[in-house]
């Protein structure tokens, strides 16, 4: 059973950190069957505007239910492409190759390299192989990445996205113009 909540820890000296995580499981927020309905996609972009989430990151869980509702539309004809977001700190893992359900990796564990945030090697190989599913599928990775607290891990990220799909964004705000340049680029591959 995926844990949901851990007890307090000391994570660097004189640091606790609450290591509660109300969602570390992937959640489909809608079908996208049910987004094609002008109703539903402004539903959507409000619940994509107003998302606020915390605790650990599970990329593999969440690749794995995007892998799943490509597998609705496939053959239809449209460039399939994931866009991330993230910090690239991954600390639970699926319970399965292919699962959407997450636990604690026993190798989870404070990164120096991280400014002692914790992160799981299990978590970042499970990401990478969900990761490289999806591309020999022919789906586009990309990844917005943003620091957490001025952390980031690039490693993570780096095995994760497609080839120059990357973009660093340090400012949130500027989020909107990175999706605005993503969504370009589809258009523009897929004609």
């Amino acid at each position: 059973t995926p844990s949901r909540s851990m007890p307090n820890a000391t994570i660097c000296p004189g640091t606790a950190y609450n290591y509660f995580n109300p969602s570390s499981d992937a959640k489909l927020e809608m079908d996208f069957i049910e987004a094609s309905s002008p109703a539903n996609k402004a539903l959507l972009k409000d619940k994509v505007q107003n998302f606020n989430d915390f605790g650990g990151t599970n990329y593999a869980g969440g690749i794995n239910m995007a892998l799943k509702q490509f597998d609705k539309v496939e053959g239809n004809g449209h460039k399939k492409a994931l866009i991330i977001m993230g910090d690239g700190i991954t600390m639970v893992a699926p319970t399965a190759p292919g699962a959407t359900d997450s636990y604690w990796p026993s190798d989870w564990y404070p990164r120096a390299n991280l400014g002692c945030f914790d992160e799981s090697d299990s978590a970042k190989i499970a990401a990478w192989k969900a990761a490289d599913l999806a591309k020999s599928r022919g789906i586009e990775v990309f990844v917005l990445g943003y620091p957490s607290y001025g952390q980031i891990d690039n490693q993570t990220i780096n095995g994760i996205v497609s080839p120059g799909r990357y973009y660093f964004v340090p400012n949130p705000d500027d989020m909107r113009h990175y999706f605005d340049v993503i969504y370009g680029e589809i258009r523009e591959e897929a004609g």
